[in-house]
């Protein structure tokens, strides 16, 4: 049994924190609750810049703080476009083919991973912050997002930003760590336990990354719920430094490492077993600043900088 895209989404709609639509004016703010999976709110605050274009400060900015199991775009909201993937499939076992790079002006929002699992549901960009563990960090897009659902998605923002953009606050509240937020997108998909599925993506030979970020980043390497567990959370990654007016990567993957430098757990043993890959920005309480993912693809991939 393979689940549909729309059971997919269905699914991570009902993990998502709850939905409420704000809107500021000279009086104050007033909040209205409303019906919806995601918590969006209006804000005043300075929104994202992006490599191609300067983004206003505006009461129309979206904020965005989601749950772990949040998905950023429905395939059907794909399926209906042009520039809809043709995605590669695999067995369980089998060893994935290299992925697309995906470029952000390209108007194809769904990663062509080589890696999904028949359920249509990699490669779609996600946020996550640290709100299910005590935190209040979020993620601020630069315009209205397309009537954000569980069937539409970031497609609008990857147009705007020629890739993946938007502002973040870290925000420490009750958390015991620095606070973070996470853009993430799924290798094989979901499976029908509602998991994300485990595959082998070391034919990729590690990432490439065009990327801006105001602070310092890095890219993770996510092994799944168990995976995570059996290395004490201390997954492998790749510092990304902070650039401001861009910068390109191409990162193999032994040079993804844990934090335990007494481990030898590197991302060549991850890249067997890997659920998806997350950009993470953590830092001190209050830290902001913009970012835009602009290409990602496998190790050489040709990514680049988009205007």
């Amino acid at each position: 049994m393979r689940i549909s895209p729309k059971d997919f989404a269905l699914a991570t709609s009902l993990l998502a924190l709850p939905f409420f639509a704000c809107s500021s004016d000279d009086s104050g703010d007033s909040i209205n609750n409303a019906q919806g999976p995601f918590a969006i709110e209006s804000s005043s605050s300075q929104a994202a810049s992006s490599s191609n274009a300067q983004i206003q400060s505006s009461s129309d900015m979206q904020i965005l703080n989601s749950s772990d199991a949040q998905a950023a775009n429905s395939s059907d909201a794909t399926q209906s476009s042009s520039s809809a993937v043709s995605l590669a499939t695999h067995k369980p076992g089998d060893s994935c083919g290299k992925m697309e790079t995906w470029y952000g002006d390209a108007e194809v929002y769904q990663i062509n991973t080589q890696c999904d699992d028949g359920s249509e549901t990699s490669g779609f960009w996600y946020s996550e912050s640290d709100s299910d563990f005590g935190g209040a960090s979020r993620v601020l897009w630069p315009i209205e997002l397309f009537d954000y659902s569980p069937y539409n998605g970031l497609d609008n923002i990857i147009d705007y930003c020629h890739g993946l953009c938007g502002t973040y606050e870290l925000a420490k509240g009750n958390l015991d760590r620095d606070p973070y937020i996470k853009l993430s997108f799924n290798i094989g998909g979901f499976s029908e336990e509602k998991a994300a599925t485990i595959v082998d993506a070391s034919a990729w030979e590690g990432i490439c990354i065009a990327y801006s970020v105001e602070n310092d980043a890095a890219l993770e390497l996510d092994l799944g719920t168990t995976g995570n567990a059996s290395v004490n959370n201390d997954l492998p990654s790749k510092k990304l430094a902070k650039s401001a007016e861009g910068s390109v990567l191409n990162i193999p993957w032994n040079e993804f490492i844990q934090s335990d430098s007494s481990s030898n757990f590197t991302g060549v043993e991850a890249s067997k077993k890997i659920a998806s890959i997350k950009f993470l920005v953590q830092g001190a309480d209050k830290t902001n600043g913009h970012f835009n993912i602009m290409s990602i693809g496998p190790y050489n991939g040709n990514c680049k900088i988009l205007k």
